[in-house]
Parts: structure tokens; sequence; C-alpha cells
């Protein structure tokens, strides 16, 4: 049930979503905005925003996302993943890792945004 709650919530959050798309990542920061990527058709889809109406949404290629983005090496009790899409002359890296060694199984994530090498914002991910 949770899945097919968070599928909905998905949708609402992105207008898009159809049979063939695969949610890639997902969360909710402390102000209720949403976080979210999709892949979809060769893309990934980044929004952000209050779910049903996001402020931000665009798509990179998988393949340029891939070459950018970086990968747990399989080291560690954490397997964690980023995101690496770009906006014009923004970058937006969305991180998501998981405790792999704990029955609790915590979830961190986050995106921030830079310019260039300059950080101009970080939003933690409060629930997922």
């Amino acid at each position: 049930m949770k899945k097919y709650m968070f599928l909905a919530t998905l949708g609402m959050a992105t207008n898009t979503v159809i049979a063939d798309d695969t949610i890639v990542f997902s969360c909710f920061a402390k102000n209720g905005k949403q976080i979210a990527i999709l892949e979809s058709n060769g893309y990934y889809e980044y929004s952000f925003g209050k779910p049903g109406k996001p402020e931000l949404v665009f798509k990179n290629s998988i393949k340029e996302v891939e070459k950018r983005s970086e990968k747990w090496d399989g080291v560690g009790a954490w397997y964690w993943e980023e995101y690496n899409l770009k906006n014009g002359e923004f970058y937006y890296t969305v991180y998501s890792a998981v405790n792999r060694m704990t029955e609790e199984h915590e979830q961190e994530g986050s995106v921030t945004v830079f310019k260039g090498n300059k950080e101009l914002a970080r939003i933690v991910c409060d629930r997922f």
C-alpha cells in the first residue's frame, strides 16, 4: 500500500507519471516541498516544489547525468549515490543514502545547488 501511495504522491508532483516512468528518488524537505527525480524515455526529470505544483522542472539525458555523477563503490555501511543534473548554468546534486547494515535502514538525502563551484543552497530531506 505504501508503494502505491508513494507513486500517487509523485504523480501529483510531476503531473507526467505514466506506466513506463520510474521513480529514481523522492523525498520531502521540512517546508513540505518535494525533491524528485523520475526516469522516462532516456531522461531524468528533476522536480522541486509543493506536490502537484512544482516550482522547477527540467530534464537531462540519463547518459549525461551518469557522466557527471558518482555511485557507491561497494565499501562501507551506507549505500549511496548522486545524480548531478544541469539546468542552464546551475548544477543540482541530488544525494541519496541508505544504511544497509542496520535493521532500521536509515535514509538520508539532499539536493545541493551550485553555480560553477559556488554552493548556492542545500536542502536536506526530512522524510521519504
